[in-house]
């Protein structure tokens, strides 16, 4: 989200960087885009206990959606696999829009990044 990358150790300890990397990003606001409503319900515990507040919606169509209503995200965390709309496609829609130059997004499908 523009704002730092954590890496956890698996330690519970984090170095002075990730501290300051997580402070950062405390306030921020996402748009979370997963059809899974269990993994929804995990990754907003633990966006919200790093003071991070997000938005879902459940496909890329929706994701589309939300973004043109005009609410401002910091970032988005988009599933690559939904139904509708896949996070590939929606990531794809999202860059070719001028307002969104600045806008950070993630699409992870379990054995890859994609930027």
């Amino acid at each position: 989200m523009g704002r730092g990358v954590v890496r956890g150790e698996g330690t519970g300890r984090h170095s002075q960087e990730d501290t300051e990397a997580i402070q950062s990003l405390r306030g921020a606001h996402v748009l979370l885009v997963e059809d899974n409503e269990i993994n929804q319900e995990l990754a907003l515990e633990l966006l919200a206990n790093g003071g991070i507040t997000a938005k879902t919606a459940e496909n890329g169509q929706l994701a589309l959606d939300v973004l043109s209503s005009g609410e401002v995200f910091d970032g988005v965390l988009m599933d690559v696999q939904m139904p509708i709309m896949d996070g590939y496609t929606a990531s794809r829609e999202i860059r070719k829009q001028e307002q969104f130059k600045d806008l950070t997004g993630y699409c992870y499908d379990g054995q890859r990044d994609v930027r």
